[in-house]
């Protein structure tokens, strides 16, 4: 029955394409059961609001090709002759959120389940979790328009709240480019073997270190291999002699030390053999009754899709959305590390559009940062910012696995 309802709002969409605004702010793409009507409700929509004509069987056919959707030219005829009018759109429209709505809730229950299984579960942070939840479920299609007097109000929330901001440890970077930022989406690409997950990692405990809960994911490497070269890199022992056990009794009790250190972190490990990014996601809001401050994923080019396409770049450009909106729904940076292509040539500065497979995966980042690796040192070059000038680099050392500004006299 719910898919009739799908099928008869979409169907009176096309008869009238005018009822969009109304179906609009009652529906989105992603309440629909079905995947195929939900893509392409997306697509009407998006063609009505650059003023297309969503009743063009012609176009809708060259759309749904170009944008490699999965629904067949019988289905969308199908469509147009679903209804014979459409009077009652709004209540299509109207069933088709409550069945969406009553799908979240079964979903919360699951994951309020799920978290009240957690040892040391605080009921008052589930409780607000809920709520918060309920409350995004309720406004996400609707039309809200703020005045001046309530942006003020809510731009004063988030100077409140600044004490959030995710920083990376490197100093010059922080100061000239500022911390990461809730609901952002930061890419740092690097050719193979240039330590993009060592700064990742470096960044994740950085904030751990200070006590911001952050949930690392490694599609690459198990949490015994991260942990390895975590106490390799804080020790600054050679990572080979901590892999064969090769150590002195200094080295073995500093590293007893350390482990011990690491265990008080607010630090949790997602090591799957692979993942999609809806995975990713359920991962973050397991982790989001107890609170999340940063997300790292590594990396990009692993994550599996979650519905397979013909083009590898059409694949990657959907899951970047994805982690996007997790970073909007969680409010948190969404820390995401990627490959460099074989063009980005190690004699020069790389650029956005080298990141692998997709000429176009920086767009939805609101920072990209690049490790270009020079002969005596490393150059962090910020590619992207949305706030201040870009394509500056900023020269790093690599030493036993983690990025050190020159002249700095750091210890373990």
């Amino acid at each position: 029955m719910n898919q009739n309802y799908e099928k008869a709002v979409i169907g009176s969409i096309l008869l009238e394409p005018a009822v969009m605004d109304t179906v609009a702010t009652t529906i989105s793409s992603a309440d629909f059961i079905d995947s195929e009507l939900g893509e392409f409700f997306g697509l009407l929509k998006d063609l009505a609001d650059i003023k297309r004509p969503i009743d063009d069987l012609l176009l809708l056919q060259t759309e749904v090709k170009r944008r490699e959707l999965s629904i067949s030219n019988a289905c969308i005829v199908e469509l147009f002759a679903r209804v014979p009018n459409a009077h009652n759109a709004k209540f299509y429209a109207e069933s088709v959120r409550e069945a969406a709505r009553l799908r979240k809730l079964s979903l919360l229950a699951d994951m309020i389940k799920d978290q009240t299984n957690v040892p040391g579960a605080n009921s008052g942070d589930i409780a607000d979790y809920v709520e918060a939840k309920i409350k995004l479920m309720d406004s996400a299609n609707k039309i809200e328009i703020s005045d001046a007097a309530t942006v003020v109000q809510q731009y004063d929330y988030q100077e409140q709240a600044s004490g959030n901001t995710i920083y990376t440890g490197i100093e010059k970077h922080d100061r000239y480019f500022g911390g990461f930022t809730g609901g952002e989406l930061v890419l740092i690409g690097a050719r193979l073997g240039t330590g993009k997950t060592a700064l990742g990692w470096q960044i994740a405990i950085h904030n751990a270190q200070r006590g911001r809960r952050c949930l690392f994911v490694s599609l690459e490497m198990n949490s015994n291999q991260l942990l390895q070269r975590h106490l390799a890199s804080e020790l600054q022992i050679d990572s080979i002699k901590v892999m064969e056990n090769r150590l002195t009794p200094d080295e073995r009790d500093a590293i007893a030390a350390e482990k011990n250190r690491f265990a008080q972190y607010p630090v949790s490990i997602f090591s799957p053999p692979s993942a999609t990014a809806k995975q990713i996601a359920a991962a973050v809001r397991l982790m989001s009754g107890r609170g999340i401050d940063l997300l790292v994923v590594d990396y990009i080019q692993y994550i599996r899709p979650n519905k397979s396409r013909e083009r590898r770049q059409a694949e990657l450009e959907e899951t970047s959305k994805q982690l996007k909106e997790v970073a909007r729904e969680h409010e948190i940076p969404v820390v995401a590390l990627c490959q460099l292509n074989r063009q980005a040539d190690e004699s020069k500065a790389p650029k956005v559009s080298h990141i692998a497979d997709s000429d176009n995966l920086g767009r939805d980042a609101d920072r990209v940062l690049l490790l270009h690796r020079r002969q005596d040192s490393t150059d962090l070059r910020v590619a992207k910012h949305r706030y201040v000038a870009d394509n500056a680099a900023i020269e790093l050392q690599y030493r036993h696995g983690r990025f050190e500004e020159p002249g700095t006299d750091w210890t373990p």
